[in-house]
């Protein structure tokens, strides 16, 4: 992973260029561009769905509740007569003001943490990594409840609470490629030019594994939308009447039996984005293992 080449002046350095292998297999790859192909519809329909949608997701229609799928209301209605198709598609727009942010932001806090805790070693190492188990020692629920019930539920305190969770993985998934890095030739001819700790983390060590950070990004992606619509779900998330799709799951639990379209419809949304992502996320898993 992590290619060395040297340089004119006899400096190792190392060699941060995209490898062609994997890029080559990517192309040809249809699970990713299946995977790129269903993520990139459910992005668009986040950007694009008051273009896209035939009603007004919010409109109620009470001369319409629970009305099954017809060429009318695609996917029927819910239990206020809202159109579940348009719903579907502006529950998008929720989904993907959150999990990107959060999967961001934990990327970029865990890389740090993975850093750190990987080129340092000794006694930061084991207080990153006791820290990380503490927090990774509650479960999802609790952690959420306890975090959302004392700030209140809305978007940013979902996305710090993802970002919470998260950081943890990322930052122990980091932490193992950094340790192999730290060992080799560039690091340490870049300690013989005096360069500072942070230059070589930051500036040497962090290209050698930015495949490792791809990949966690994608994956990182699917679960962070997993969460946020649960925490949706658990009414912990997005309110009434928001279109989110862990709301309107929810929302469909007391006529699941009579009308399962109100249900289904948004389940099926937030399942075959999360199969998107995994998708592409493990054919560049694989690329990158090739």
């Amino acid at each position: 992973m992590s290619a060395e080449v040297a340089s004119g002046t006899g400096t190792v350095l190392p060699d941060t260029a995209p490898q062609p292998g994997v890029l080559a297999g990517l192309a040809i790859s249809p699970s990713f561009w299946v995977g790129v192909a269903i993520t990139g519809f459910w992005i668009a329909a986040a950007i694009l769905w008051p273009l896209l949608a035939p009603y007004d997701p919010f409109k109620l229609d009470v001369l319409s509740p629970l009305a099954p799928p017809s060429l009318k209301h695609f996917f029927g209605t819910d239990e206020l007569g809202r159109d579940v198709f348009s719903r579907v598609l502006a529950g998008a727009t929720p989904a993907m003001s959150i999990a990107p942010v959060a999967t961001l932001l934990s990327i970029a806090t865990g890389t740090t943490m993975g850093l750190l805790a990987g080129y340092y070693r000794g006694w930061t190492d084991a207080l990153l990594m006791r820290v990380f188990d503490a927090v990774l020692s509650f479960p999802l629920v609790i952690t959420a409840i306890l975090v959302l019930t004392t700030l209140g539920p809305s978007r940013v305190n979902v996305v710090l609470v993802i970002v919470i969770l998260f950081t943890p993985i990322v930052a122990r998934t980091i932490r193992v490629p950094v340790m192999a890095e730290r060992d080799l030739e560039y690091v340490a001819a870049a300690r013989l030019r005096g360069e500072s700790a942070w230059y070589i983390m930051f500036a040497e060590i962090l290209p050698n594994v930015t495949a490792v950070i791809a990949v966690e990004a994608a994956v990182r992606l699917g679960y962070a939308t997993f969460a946020a619509t649960t925490l949706s779900f658990l009414g912990l998330g997005a309110q009434r009447p928001s279109p989110d799709w862990g709301l309107s799951i929810a929302l469909a639990r007391t006529h699941i039996q009579v009308a399962p379209w109100t249900a289904l419809f948004p389940a099926a949304a937030l399942a075959t984005f999360i199969v998107g992502v995994s998708l592409a996320a493990d054919a560049i898993r694989r690329g990158i293992e090739e």
